[in-house]
């Protein structure tokens, strides 16, 4: 089957090289998506700068990341917008998907270093909803901390909405870690944020505090 023939799900460029980032082209049959559920298609084919590829790194467990896994990371950055992908085309139904999505979500205010919205909830890799815990930062990057349900977590830079991670022990390294830094600032939290840091030994309201001293 000819690349024309064949029905474009989504267009993006993504990631660096010399020249350039990534074109990404996926293409599908039958694509169809539903909230709270994995997306369906068939005869999934993927054009990375025009060249048929099926792998696209690893997880950090070391598993291989194939078409479908790349496909659901897109829908994710798209509705998330982020602004590592830039998307130049997105086919109807994941227009619709989003629209959906966003029915149920609202703004929480700009990212303290770029224009980017923070929004209530995101969805992970896996199109898992998530909702903002905590809105932090800490030298020069500015965090949201969001959880779902069966503890899925994830940390995100909220200037361009990118994964920093979703492995439960490191989101907790991170959401604690960074509070002995000079610079952290806690800008909001919800009540479950609070008791999870206090299963820590972090009093969020002495912290906030001295967030507010600290000019």
């Amino acid at each position: 089957m000819h690349n024309e023939e064949r029905n474009l799900i989504i267009e993006f460029d993504w990631g660096v090289k010399e020249d350039g980032p990534y074109n990404f082209k996926i293409y599908g049959d039958d694509f169809a998506i539903e909230q709270g559920e994995w997306p369906e298609v068939l005869n999934l084919y993927v054009l990375k700068d025009g060249k048929p590829e099926e792998k696209f790194g690893e997880t950090f467990a070391g598993s291989d990341l194939k078409s479908f896994d790349l496909l659901c990371k897109a829908i994710s950055a798209y509705v998330n917008e982020e602004t590592a992908m830039y998307f130049s085309f997105v086919c109807d139904e994941i227009k619709a998907f989003k629209e959906e999505f966003m029915k149920d979500n609202q703004g929480l205010g700009k990212a303290k270093y770029s224009d980017r919205e923070i929004y209530l909830y995101i969805l992970n890799s896996n199109l898992d909803k998530l909702e903002c815990d905590a809105c932090y930062s800490a030298n020069g990057v500015e965090y949201g901390a969001y959880i779902g349900e069966n503890e899925i977590v994830a940390i995100v830079d909220t200037s361009d909405g990118s994964l920093v991670t979703d492995y439960e022990s490191f989101y907790i390294d991170h959401i604690t870690g960074l509070v002995e830094q000079p610079s952290y600032r806690l800008e909001f939290h919800s009540e479950n944020f609070k008791e999870v840091m206090s299963d820590y030994d972090i009093d969020v309201d002495e912290l906030t505090k001295n967030c507010s001293e600290v000019k």
